[in-house]
């Protein structure tokens, strides 16, 4: 006995499938923001300044979480602690340097 659906298509069919798939991975576009982000960094801090805060903030981000700076101790845990510590670091004025500073050590 045959079925009433034999000659209806199969919803999901192969033509359905060749469009569905994963969109590619920006490796490249990755590669290409970090080294943009770098270049901003170092050109705004100076290679000096822009080593130092962010060394300071992956410490921070490890749980090394005491950082010592001028003979004053800070606990990373505190979002305060981090930005005195970057203030010290690049000054109050290029404290806008903190989000690409961030960004640089996710993407790592």
């Amino acid at each position: 006995m045959a079925s009433d659906f034999e000659d209806e298509p199969v919803p999901y069919c192969q033509s359905h499938l060749e469009e569905i798939h994963d969109a590619p991975t920006p490796v490249g576009n990755l590669v290409d923001r970090v080294q943009f982000i770098t270049k901003k960094c170092s050109d705004g801090l100076g290679e000096a300044k822009f080593a130092k805060a962010l060394d300071l903030l992956k410490k921070m981000q490890e749980g090394d979480c005491r950082v010592t700076l001028d003979g004053v101790e800070y606990d990373g845990n505190e979002e305060d602690d981090v930005e005195k510590v970057l203030v010290k670091v690049i000054g109050k004025h290029k404290l806008h340097y903190w989000n690409l500073l961030d960004q640089l050590l996710l993407m790592s």
